[in-house]
């Protein structure tokens, strides 16, 4: 193998990685953003208008 094939086979690796990790992300993210969504109360109390 010459150098020319390490340096291929190095960058092969580096955009695996990267195509493996980004969709993770995404999905990881997306996870915590619906968690935090439904588990924390409205951060301001809504009010009640009555009419008499």
């Amino acid at each position: 193998m010459t150098i020319s094939d390490v340096q291929l086979i190095g960058k092969k690796i580096a955009v695996g990685i990267v195509v493996a990790t980004v969709p993770l992300v995404i999905l990881l993210g997306g996870l915590w953003l619906i968690q935090k969504i439904l588990t924390d109360p409205p951060s301001s109390p809504t009010r009640t208008l009555n009419l008499k």
